[in-house]
């Protein structure tokens, strides 16, 4: 019975993303916007600018009520980095191929494996931020990039509808977590970071000795 209804829903998936690879591949417009929304989502931008912006950003001034500028930049360009590792956990777990659509060459063990949708997992995970600070009007434009994030990982063939839709879930769920333990404070947690990454290298290593 699970084999059976496991398979319908691959035969589904792979329908789903040909179909709307296809239709995106046919028209110059559409496929401009999903490399749009794609790029606006990619680990190039969100692993860094959040970093040069707390570095040579203005210290002084919130993005919310109560939490300063310089503190959210560090505080979101961390939380991208942690959706990087659950990314690569869950890419593990599944192993799942990219779709027949996808084009691109992918150099790094974890980003040759589709499910999750590292994209869309990392646009969640702010849009749960954005969930957190922003009034209506701010979440109804994150929810739509997200949505448009994600489709545009399947217009671009780059993973089946299920990769997304983890993605979606994982992403939201990661970041409503950071959010529930205060991650977005109003101190950056670049230190906290720090020290336990440095507890766990340390007990590993004396676990060896």
């Amino acid at each position: 019975m699970w084999s059976r209804a496991l398979t319908q829903i691959e035969a589904w998936d792979l329908q789903v993303v040909q179909t709307v690879y296809n239709v995106a591949r046919s028209s110059v417009a559409l496929r401009s916007l999903c490399r749009l929304f794609a790029l606006s989502a990619d680990g190039s931008i969100w692993l860094v600018v959040p970093a040069v912006h707390a570095l040579w950003g203005p210290v002084h001034g919130s993005c919310s009520a109560h939490i300063p500028q310089h503190a959210m930049s560090w505080n979101v360009f961390l939380a991208c980095w942690t959706c990087v590792l659950v990314e690569f956990l869950l890419k593990m777990i599944f192993r799942r191929a990219r779709p027949p659509t996808n084009t691109k060459t992918m150099f790094i063990l974890a980003e040759s494996y589709s499910m999750p949708s590292g994209h869309t997992l990392r646009a969640w995970c702010l849009v749960a931020l954005c969930w957190y600070l922003g009034g209506d009007g701010v979440k109804s434009l994150a929810v739509g990039w997200g949505l448009l994030v994600a489709l545009s990982r399947v217009g671009l063939g780059r993973h089946y509808p299920a990769d997304v839709m983890l993605g979606a879930i994982a992403g939201f769920a990661w970041g409503a977590w950071l959010v529930s333990i205060g991650f977005f404070g109003e101190t950056h947690n670049l230190g906290r970071v720090c020290t336990v990454l440095s507890s766990a290298f340390t007990t590993n290593v004396r676990s060896e000795l």
